[in-house]
């Protein structure tokens, strides 16, 4: 009997577990849970990658492959160069087999190739003297070209016999030829003793490309106050050298890492409500999170490079919130966009993303040879900037033991361009930037110098001048802002 009544308790004493383990295995109904919490859906529409991404050749629609960026992504490349040191028409470089040149009239009489005076005593370093030659034409074939940046060039007059030249842009289209212009007027370096100034031609959003072919024509003008003495082709002699070609190939390489991180707060009590990683694919471009219903704050950024954002370890409200690439990741693209809404029922937010960072080149433009370098290395001397959109006053430190120092190896006798990206943040105000580039040859250290500006995010900022400051450069280094961003300014310094 005793027996029993122990199985009968230890039976009545198990319903209760029996019937929360069953109360536990129910169907899950989440339309239940959606009332009693007032979830809403809310869409982040990325449809707009392709206008603010994608025309960088942005992989944001295909998987990245598991190299990193050989060069900038958003950076034009050398994809022609004549030197003329070989004494011939032929390019040194030419990638792709994209580029060739002729002179009309076709005279070999009519070129000469001379030693520069200033190369410091390289008899290799050739420049091309023109007599009587009416237009020098460059022909670029198109058909696997991306875009089509800009054409640079060193030329000079011996006499004031031209007042300055045109040069023509031309593409066939509808079978028709259209042509655009511009005139250059010449430089007081480009006049007399063989010294020769720059010149440059930006194409306009390389039109044309869609048909396989376009050309680069260089005319001279007479001075009009010559045109009785130097009226003849003849009388004409002109010197060109270090004729280059940028333009951006087909297939570029994509980046290791592509991520877009997104932290979404209550508006109220600044807490983090949701976080994650999203990337959108060819069939899924949109984000669908549910929230209750309420007031947000929410930031979310997108990334590539070959590493990624630097974030703090634990976000928990939104002043904890802040944000950096490290300047090793020296192709690193990041966007973002902060923003808030309200939320009562369903919505679909269109997500614009900008720039956290701008563009960085430096430009060589020693007249001397170059091969004798091996390395460049750069190294920022201004602390990593930090993007805080809701606690901006905030302090925020990167670890000493993180590398702070990039080099670059290459040919710099042929390719005279290194570029890099410098995360800023959103800036209404111009930061200070600071760098010390050490050249480095094969036995010894050639120069340490240094370089500042002031930029907010957003630009493009080009450095342009002489590794070797001996007086053997066309200009001294300045400073140049590209007006295709933001704006445009110039500084100069010795």
């Amino acid at each position: 009997m005793l027996l029993a009544t122990l199985k009968l308790t230890r039976f009545l004493l198990f319903i209760p577990f029996l019937l929360l383990f069953n109360s536990c295995n129910k169907t899950h109904d989440p339309e239940i849970d959606r009332v009693k919490q007032k979830l809403q859906n809310v869409t982040f529409s990325f449809e707009n990658f392709k206008k603010e991404i994608k025309p960088f050749d942005s992989p944001i629609l295909n998987a990245p492959p598991e190299n990193t960026n050989a060069t900038n992504p958003e950076k034009s490349e050398l994809i022609g160069y004549f030197s003329f040191d070989n004494e011939n028409l032929n390019p040194d470089y030419n990638k792709g087999k994209l580029v060739s040149m002729t002179i009309l009239p076709e005279q070999s009489s009519k070129l000469k190739y001379i030693t520069h005076p200033k190369s410091v005593g390289d008899k290799t370093n050739k420049f091309l003297e023109v007599n009587g030659i009416k237009q020098i034409i460059l022909y670029i074939k198109t058909n696997n070209l991306a875009d089509l940046d800009r054409v640079e060039f060193d030329f000079g007059a011996a006499h004031k016999s031209i007042d300055g030249f045109v040069l023509e842009y031309m593409y066939p289209n509808n079978n028709q030829s259209i042509v655009e212009t511009k005139s250059f007027k010449l430089k007081p370096e480009s006049i007399m003793d063989k010294t020769m100034g720059t010149y440059q031609l930006s194409f306009l959003n390389g039109r044309g490309l869609e048909n396989g072919m376009v050309y680069v024509v260089i005319k001279f003008e007479v001075n009009d106050q010559n045109k009785g003495k130097y009226n003849k082709p003849e009388d004409w002699i002109n010197w060109f050298d270090n004729i280059r070609i940028y333009g951006k190939l087909k297939n570029t390489p994509k980046p290791k890492i592509a991520q877009l991180p997104y932290f979404i707060f209550n508006k109220t009590n600044s807490e983090l409500v949701q976080q994650g990683n999203f990337i959108p694919t060819e069939k899924n471009k949109d984000l669908l999170v549910e929230l209750p219903v309420g007031s947000y704050d929410y930031v979310m950024l997108y990334n590539e490079g070959a590493d990624e954002l630097f974030f703090p370890n634990q976000v928990k409200k939104k002043e904890d919130f802040s944000v950096t690439s490290l300047f090793k990741n020296r192709y690193a693209r990041s966007f973002a966009v902060q923003d808030s809404f309200e939320l009562k029922e369903s919505i679909e937010r269109k997500v614009n993303l900008k720039r956290l960072y701008s563009q960085i080149t430096i430009d060589f433009n020693d007249i001397r040879n170059l091969s004798d370098i091996k390395n460049i290395k750069i190294k920022p001397l201004n602390e990593p900037y930090f993007w805080r959109p809701f606690n901006p006053l905030a302090v925020a430190t990167l670890s000493n033991t993180i590398s702070n120092e990039i080099v670059f190896e290459q040919d710099f006798n042929l390719h005279r361009e290194i570029s890099f990206n410098h995360f800023i943040g959103f800036s209404t105000q111009e930061l200070p930037i600071s760098y010390e580039i050490e050249v480095n040859g094969n036995e010894k250290l050639i120069r340490k110098f240094r370089l500042n500006a002031r930029i907010k995010n957003n630009v493009r900022l080009l450095f342009k001048g002489p590794i070797y400051p001996s007086g053997i450069a066309n200009k001294f280094f300045e400073i140049l802002i590209d007006e295709k961003w933001n704006e445009t300014k110039v500084i100069e310094f010795l």
